[in-house]
């Protein structure tokens, strides 16, 4: 039986019985099984002062409910180290509550890649299919050969020239063809003008010349052939990172090339597409059609804001926020004052600050689907999953039916959000991965300078 790897994007895949890779994999991919292995929640936990108690699910369950009842503000954090049908379901309890206060990690490292493709492409993806033949490969910003080790494999395979624009000497520039160092921040977004401006017939604006030789960009950038585009976090952790990334994305398309980003987790893709943002995955009237209740039209705020104006309850799925957002402090502070629900397999430094810890079933051992990097949605049937059985009888103190069954969740899911729903979910399930709807073709967007 083989499982998508519970880590990055790229969706290797492994075998349940044997524990190993089938095909590709890193080092993490190799230890995968180990690592869920040790250290495992296994049952609820709620804390009472310095000390934690195991209680049955349901407990657990009628204690969550009491806590949402009774506060004013809460928030919730859903995963993308989870299936699409625990993301598809959280965010539907939090919309079904009235609330668009809903979000996931992709907050904090390619929120505005999602944006920019959303608008040039139309949908939340681009047309590269992880293996594709790609001619001069373009990294900017990113050290893929760190970061997604298989991804980077079968690029190199395939390129006939590495190209690495970034700001420091990393580990993937040190194995280009071609090198060019730039300054981070306005450096990168100097880069991006200067391309853009040339593939558009633009005047560079006069304070690029600050950032960046315009000649010497200008000569490794007309000397590419269809270039196949591939950023990180050195853009988009930046105040300029959706401008520059709208620029790089539409000189590169316009020179004829394409773009082969992977983006964070093993759901990524997956758990922005489920809607764990603070806005409804699809049109307000497919939903409350479908679902039967109406939703709150106020866009909610994002995982940042979440923290910097405290609430009085967190539902964390999956996620070490305290490891992994911006401010430290200011999170640890927030979820001190709070009531803190956690759903996670092990535990993290988030669990200092939970109230009440819940059992999440690992990704390599769960139910349900995930939709990798390049778009890929694959099927998991292995055992129950936990954390979405919690939300199940969660639903049932709510007064909110959720099905049983994950297939039945799959189905709903894919059949309201669009570029799903060409997916055949049982054969799905019978093991033949599909892609979800890719995008043909890409438009100009004007963003202003």
């Amino acid at each position: 039986m083989r499982v998508p790897c519970p880590f990055c994007g790229v969706g290797c895949k492994l075998d349940v019985k044997s524990e190993k890779p089938i095909g590709l994999a890193c080092p993490k991919g190799y230890e995968a099984f180990n690592y869920y292995r040790k250290n495992r929640i296994e049952r609820p936990l709620i804390r009472e002062g310095d000390e934690y108690f195991e209680i049955k699910i349901e407990e657990a369950a009628e204690i969550v409910f009491k806590w949402i009842a009774e506060s004013r503000s809460k928030y919730f954090i859903g995963s993308a180290e989870d299936v699409n049908e625990v993301a598809w379901t959280l965010q539907k309890i939090a919309r079904f509550l009235g609330y668009n206060d809903v979000d996931h990690c992709g907050r904090v490292c390619h929120a505005p890649t999602v944006e920019a493709y959303k608008r040039i492409f139309g949908v939340s993806t681009t047309p590269y299919r992880l293996g594709d033949e790609v001619e001069d490969l373009l990294i900017v910003g990113s050290d893929v050969s760190v970061t997604y080790p298989v991804h980077w494999i079968l690029l190199k395979k395939s390129a006939k020239r590495v190209v690495v624009v970034d700001a420091w000497e990393s580990f993937t520039m040190s194995q280009a063809d071609i090198k060019l160092m730039i300054p981070p921040g306005p450096g990168f977004y100097a880069f991006s003008e200067v391309i853009y401006s040339y593939e558009f017939n633009k005047d560079i604006p006069k304070w690029v010349k600050d950032w960046v030789n315009i000649d010497e960009v200008l000569e490794l950038w007309k000397s590419l052939d269809k270039p196949t585009l591939v950023h990180g976090m050195g853009i988009t952790h930046s105040g300029y990172g959706y401008t520059t990334i709208t620029r790089l994305i539409q000189a590169v398309m316009k020179k004829g090339g394409t773009v082969a980003t992977l983006r964070g987790k093993v759901n990524v893709q997956g758990a922005g597409d489920m809607g764990l943002v603070p806005y409804p995955p699809a049109p307000f009237e497919k939903l409350e059609k479908t679902w039967g209740f109406g939703i709150n039209p106020k866009p909610g705020t994002d995982m940042i804001q979440a923290f910097q104006v405290p609430r009085e309850v967190y539902y964390i799925q999956c996620q070490n926020v305290v490891a992994s957002l911006p401010n430290s402090f200011e999170v640890a502070l927030a979820l001190e004052k709070a009531k803190v629900i956690q759903v996670t397999p092990k535990l993290t430094e988030t669990s200092i600050f939970a109230d009440l810890i819940i059992p999440s079933t690992p990704l390599i051992w769960s139910t349900g689907t995930i939709t990798s990097g390049d778009g890929l949605v694959s099927s998991i049937n292995v055992k129950e999953n936990r954390a979405l059985e919690f939300l199940r009888i969660l639903g049932e103190y709510l007064g909110l039916e959720v099905p049983k069954d994950p297939k039945e969740i799959t189905h709903e899911a894919f059949s309201i959000v669009d570029h799903y729903s060409k997916i055949d979910v049982e054969e799905l399930y019978r093991g033949r991965d599909q892609y979800i709807e890719k995008p043909k073709e890409w438009k100009r967007i004007v963003v202003p300078r």
